[in-house]
């Protein structure tokens, strides 16, 4: 899924289109299942490890 279709789910679902909640929101649409916010903390390059 490109990045057009990440800003238009979010711009559909009223959010902001910002680079963190594209690079998340890209994360899930990989991740073929569930995350836990550990599983993401611990992805290579994850903007939720400063």
């Amino acid at each position: 899924m490109g990045m057009r279709s990440i800003e238009n789910i979010l711009k559909v679902n009223k959010l902001s289109v910002t680079a963190g909640r594209q690079k998340i929101l890209q994360l899930f649409l990989n991740s073929g299942g569930a995350l836990a916010h550990a599983d993401i903390e611990k992805m290579p390059g994850s903007i939720l490890t400063g």
